[in-house]
């Protein structure tokens, strides 16, 4: 059972096996020739059984254990010798870099005060509320899809992306009702001749109309030839309520179908891009929400990609002229009923 363990400058341990020195030999290398000499001890103690007499068979079993705890000691030695001296090396590499390491070396000094990295690169992270600033933003896209359908829904982004890719100097996708507070008269004529010319604009203004209805001073209201008759549909407003209860669930599938209209503009505009291999490169795939696996790892990130454009593109809540007034008005169309609470 002789089979030399290494073929290069050794360390003799105490059951006599020869192991290598740190930097000599990779550990596969050394485990595959560990393998080969166990390998050998096994053939070579079978052996041994075989031609003992049963008297034999005892002692032959302890000298099996002793030899395999010398083993273990052996290998407990390499590797404590091993990864001592590494460690060493990389504690002194690390000394020697933090060394040439200023302190605070990657911060950004305003003033008297120091900016994080992150922070100055990216920019400072701000809390978007879903339910509270994102889903009123987003709802026209659930008002088109529920009056018509996702298609549809789709054409309209399309033809919304084509006028602007061209004429756009804004940082805006036009996938939030925000967005549509930046146009001018001139603009939101441009656009509206765009869509009447794309036979989508009847369309587009039947569908929103019940809901320009509701909210009459929504940005949107633009696109109508006639300002709103602020006349509620009392079944509209409740079959309203019932979607805006289901929207308020951020993963549910109307949720991440909006979320995923808002990321379908950055594509068609040429300002979103993704590497072939994310999950966000099969985008399709989010039709099928979330009844397949690959569609709900896309419908994660269509929603981390959705959190990340709101908290860049849209206003603080306080400043979100669009959001404050959904909400006003929402309380004037439903206003809350305490009466319950006067008997108790």
């Amino acid at each position: 059972m002789t089979r030399s363990l290494v073929h290069r400058p050794v360390a003799t341990t105490m059951s006599g096996v020869s192991l290598p020195l740190c930097g000599q030999g990779s550990f596969p290398d050394i485990a595959t020739r560990l393998l080969h000499w166990s390998q050998d001890y096994v053939i070579f103690t079978i052996s041994r059984l075989q031609k003992s007499s049963k008297s034999q068979v005892h002692s032959t079993f302890f000298e099996r254990v002793r030899v395999a705890r010398c083993i273990g000691e052996d290998i407990a030695v390499w590797v404590s010798v091993r990864v001592t001296i590494t460690g060493n090396c990389v504690k002194k590499k690390a000394n020697s870099q933090n060394k040439n390491r200023r302190v605070l070396g990657g911060y950004k000094k305003i003033g008297t005060t120091f900016v994080p990295p992150m922070i100055h690169r990216v920019g400072p992270a701000n809390y978007t509320s879903w339910s509270g600033q994102t889903m009123p933003e987003l709802i026209w896209w659930d008002v088109i899809i529920d009056r018509t359908s996702r298609g549809f829904a789709s054409k309209v982004a399309e033809e919304i992306a084509k006028y602007f890719k061209t004429r756009d100097d804004h940082e805006c996708w036009w996938a939030f009702i925000s967005d549509y507070t930046r146009l001018g008269t001139d603009d939101m004529r441009g656009l509206k001749g765009h869509l009447r010319q794309a036979n989508i604009l009847t369309h587009l203004n039947e569908s929103l109309l019940d809901f320009l209805n509701l909210y009459p001073a929504c940005p949107l209201s633009k696109l109508l030839d006639e300002p709103p008759t602020s006349i509620v549909d009392v079944d509209y407003l409740q079959r309203f309520e019932n979607r805006m209860r289901d929207l308020e669930g951020k993963h549910s599938r109307i949720a991440v179908l909006i979320q995923a209209q808002a990321i379908y503009m950055g594509f068609m505009l040429g300002k979103f891009y993704v590497k072939k291999g994310l999950a966000l490169a099969d985008f399709p795939e989010v039709e099928k929400y979330p009844a397949t696996e690959l569609s709900r790892r896309v419908g994660a990130s269509v929603c981390a990609t959705a959190n990340m454009m709101t908290g860049s593109m849209l206003p603080k809540y306080s400043e979100d002229s669009w959001v404050l007034y959904f909400w006003q008005r929402s309380l004037e169309l439903r206003p809350l009923d305490f009466t319950h609470l006067e008997n108790p």
